[in-house]
Formats: C-alpha cells, structure tokens, sequence
C-alpha cells in the first residue's frame, strides 16, 4: 500500500503554480490529505481516487493533469471570518443516538452521515470557532417524505429550524438567515432530530453538511 502524502497549496482552482488542482494527478493516492490557504480561509481535503463527481468549487476540485476518477474533496472549511463548513468527516462530529456513514453517489460529497434507527431526539455535535458576527447558516441534506424538522444549536440557543419534508431531493439546501453569534470563540454546535411534519412518515436524517457564512 502506497504511504499517504500532505500536499499544501495557496490557491484553490486554476491550474497554475500553487493551485490544488495543479497537482498532477499521477503522484496522487486514495486518502491524500492537502490544505489550501487563501482569501484568509484555510480548506481542508482528502483525495477520493475513484470518486469521478464533477467538479464543484471549493467542494469537489479535479487534478488538471492526470484526473481521471481521483478527486479532492472538502472535508473542512477553517474560516476566521469568513465561511465555516461542518461535514461527517469532521475530527470533531460526536454523534448522540445511533448514527451510521453512508457512502452514495448522490450525495455530492458521496457521503452521508444517516441516523441509523431513524429515532426523534437524535443529533449530532461538533466544535469549531466561530468570531462574533451575523452570519447565514445552511444545510444540505437529503429530503424525503419520511424526514424530520431538524434544529440548529450554537451554545444551547437555537438559531434556525428546517422542515425536511418533501419530494425526495438527494442534496436539498435549506438556508435561514440573520442568525447573531455575540461572541468569538469555539462553539458546540448540536443538529438535532425535533419532531417531524405532520405528513411525514418518520425521522430519517441524511446529513451532509452544514455552514455559517459571516454576513457582517
């Protein structure tokens, strides 16, 4: 087995010196690592060699050389102001209930992290740093007939709420903006399982990821 790399890079997409699609895909192996400094965000990836999704900035990045099926994907958005993204792969995700990962293609990450008994009450913690500021929070996740109302948590204080329920979309955005973080630091974010529609069958939770992105 080949031994994984540590690639940096101070641009994302463009194919020249410094970019992380410069790197010739040839040298790359499954479970490469790299981090990307730039516009005063640090992004976090692993390499999938045969993930073969189209490219989607900063989510999903092909070698500009040499690609074939490899692809960098996102695992992580490190934003002192900026944009902060949370994905099942975070080294701080501390799932409460029964939880389970789940790789699909439909997914555009090719991953879910998925509440394995479909329980109310289930969720799913992280810790990162958030600075003081408005923000928009966002999530992506499957919507089906069977989902539930899902809250979001900074520091015990709910900041938004979204209805899962509908026509089944593999990578539904749900978005609710202004939400207030009054004070800098490291944050415990709870997504929480709360109820469900009234027309909704169950509470299967398909999560993806979710993001804060500063406003003011």
């Amino acid at each position: 087995m080949a031994d994984n790399k540590f690639y940096g890079a101070t641009g994302l997409v463009g194919g020249t010196n410094g970019t992380l699609d410069d790197i010739d895909g040839a040298a790359l192996v499954d479970g490469d690592g790299a981090v990307v400094i730039t516009d005063g965000a640090s992004y976090v990836y692993f390499l999938d060699d045969d993930s073969g999704a189209g490219e989607d900035s900063p989510n999903i990045i092909a070698p500009d050389n040499n690609a074939g099926t490899k692809r960098w994907i996102l695992n992580d958005v490190l934003g002192g102001g900026g944009t902060t993204q949370l994905f099942p792969h975070n080294v701080t995700a501390t799932p409460s209930g029964a939880w389970t990962g789940y790789s699909n293609a439909n997914a555009f990450s090719r991953y879910y992290m998925r509440t394995a008994g479909y329980d109310n009450g289930d969720e799913l913690n992280f810790s990162t740093y958030l600075s003081a500021g408005t923000y928009m929070v966002s999530m992506t996740t499957l919507r089906n007939t069977n989902c539930p109302i899902i809250d979001i948590y900074v520091d015990g204080v709910e900041k938004a709420s979204f209805d899962l329920y509908g026509a089944l979309n593999y990578s539904q955005i749900y978005k609710q903006q202004p939400i207030s973080i009054p004070t800098s630091g490291v944050k415990t974010i709870r997504i929480v399982v709360d109820g469900k529609h009234a027309s909704s069958t169950g509470y299967a939770f398909w999560f993806q990821v979710l993001s804060f992105q500063r406003m003011v």
